[in-house]
């Protein structure tokens, strides 16, 4: 049984979530973003140019490979959906709110009117 997004597909590297709800990653890893064999407890993956991101069952999340910023996580904690695009995580919480964290030259993160 799938319980989310099961495989992605990053620059030059793929990530799986396993059947015992951890994670593999192959190909390159220039970035760490195969750095995963310790995750579990994972319900979806993601992944983007340079890193692997997570979804746990208990709401949290976690990052392989390159962030390029010191963004806070914890805003992602307990979305519902995510999607990762080049530099930028953006996920929706329950309430229909969203939050977005990352770099972007296009003020992407900037998602305070989205309902």
């Amino acid at each position: 049984m799938v319980k989310g997004k099961s495989i992605a597909t990053g620059y030059e590297y793929t990530v799986a979530l396993k059947s015992d709800d951890t994670v593999v990653a192959t190909e390159v890893n220039e970035n760490g973003e195969c750095n995963v064999s310790e995750w579990e407890n994972i319900i979806s993956v993601y992944a983007s140019e340079g890193r692997t991101i997570g979804f746990k069952a208990d709401g949290s999340v976690c990052v392989a490979g390159s962030l390029y910023t010191n963004e806070s996580l914890s805003k992602l904690s307990n979305t519902i959906d995510m999607d990762v695009d080049f530099g930028v995580i953006f996920g929706i919480k329950a309430d229909g709110q969203a939050v977005a964290v990352g770099t972007s030259s296009t003020d992407a993160t900037n998602v305070s009117n989205v309902h």
